[in-house]
């Protein structure tokens, strides 16, 4: 059955209608107004609509445009927004927890720290907290959040009147630079071999340790200056701690000093009585000349007359230095005898050889003594004599 009423207009077209059916309600108007409370147990579609107020605890809705939506609590798969604004945001993604404040992201227990009002970011773990404010990086105790004036370390540009604008790496206590591995330095001098590689200063029981710049078994080099000509081209000063004789190769159980000169002011200022005893070997190694019988071998007593009598036919010479000339100008003339004079005469034992065999010097310690045979002899004969004149 069917029910139908409708309302037309004077040219028969229908105003409005209510119509019943086995198939539902149909009212059709221009406008319609439902005044009073309506309840629809039923799904309700409206292919648009104006709500002053609307009161829902479940809705389905492809797209939600406004200006304001005011929502209490929001359960959703996925939310994509321009902007989302409130005083306090709590973000929990079950395996923690973000916190949104004014001004301020942090986790819920702070290990993770970014307040924009007070302009720093931080991040903590147990022992320690990196801070970055202020345009510097402290290490502090994790329980503090602002700058400290004695942390465990700071990286700054720090400036001064003497110093200008310079970064600065500070540490409360003590600081080392170094590889993994490598950064034991221990306390004082090594025992063994040496382990630590890099850098270490700091204080130990309140009290300052020594600064220690390590090399483990590859040893330390220091350089710098102005690069110099010397007899076997040009070279750079520098200083080589563990290296071998030549200065160039690592692992190695020398110490070696290399430059145009090697200044020692103290070993000029502070002197002494006692005879010379240091020896520069041809590698500019340097020796503490011996004497005792404990340091010698194969010793022979048979330094022949003739020696003595070749000494006395060696000329005495006189000479400008030319290095000397050379730098400073200096004609300072020197005493002495030729190196190469003694060779010709066959005292080879009273020359000095370079490792390429040539000539370089001679052992003046010994010159005069090489006169001793000549001297015994000359001795002999004076007593002989003398016991014929009696």
């Amino acid at each position: 059955s069917q029910i139908s009423s409708a309302i037309t207009d004077n040219n028969g077209k229908i105003i409005s209608l209510i119509n019943q059916d086995s198939s539902g309600v149909q009212i059709a108007g221009e406008n319609i107004v439902l005044d009073g409370d309506t309840t629809v147990t039923g799904d309700f579609y409206a292919k648009g609509g104006n709500f002053k107020n609307l009161n829902a605890s479940n809705m389905t809705v492809g797209t939600l445009n406004g200006t304001q939506v005011n929502i209490t609590n929001i359960n959703a798969n996925n939310i994509v927004s321009g902007a989302i604004s409130g005083a306090n945001l709590n973000i929990n993604l079950n395996t923690g927890s973000v916190v949104f404040q004014k001004g301020r992201i942090n986790s819920a227990d702070y290990t993770t720290d970014i307040n924009i009002d007070q302009g720093y970011i931080s991040t903590a773990n147990g022992d320690t907290r990196a801070l970055l404010t202020q345009g510097k990086l402290q290490l502090i105790d994790p329980t503090l959040f602002s700058p400290q004036t004695s942390p465990y370390l700071e990286i700054s540009n720090n400036s001064t009147l003497f110093n200008g604008m310079a970064a600065l790496i500070e540490a409360r206590d003590s600081l080392t630079v170094s590889i993994n591995g490598y950064s034991d330095r221990a306390y004082g001098v090594p025992v063994g071999s040496e382990k630590f590689v890099g850098l270490s200063i700091g204080k130990y029981n309140s009290s300052l340790m020594p600064t220690k710049i390590g090399g483990a078994d590859q040893g330390v080099i220091i350089s710098g200056g102005k690069q110099y000509k010397d007899i076997v081209g040009t070279s750079e000063p520098y200083i080589y701690v563990g290296s071998d004789s030549n200065g160039t190769s690592p692992n190695g159980d020398r110490i070696y000093l290399n430059g145009k000169a090697v200044h020692i002011p103290s070993a000029y200022n502070v002197t002494w009585s006692t005879s010379a005893n240091v020896y520069i070997a041809s590698d500019g190694s340097l020796y503490r000349a011996s004497s005792a019988k404990k340091y010698k071998q194969d010793i022979k007593h048979n330094i022949p007359l003739s020696d003595s009598k070749k000494l006395l036919e060696i000329p005495l010479s006189t000479w400008v230095d030319k290095r000397q000339y050379r730098e400073k100008n200096d004609e300072t003339r020197y005493f002495g005898m030729i190196a190469e004079d003694l060779r010709d005469a066959g005292l080879e034992y009273l020359v000095q050889y370079g490792d390429d065999n040539e000539v370089e010097g001679i052992n003046y310690d010994r010159v005069a003594l090489l006169l001793i045979p000549l001297v015994k002899e000359l001795k002999e004969r004076i007593e002989e004599l003398e016991s014929k004149g009696k």
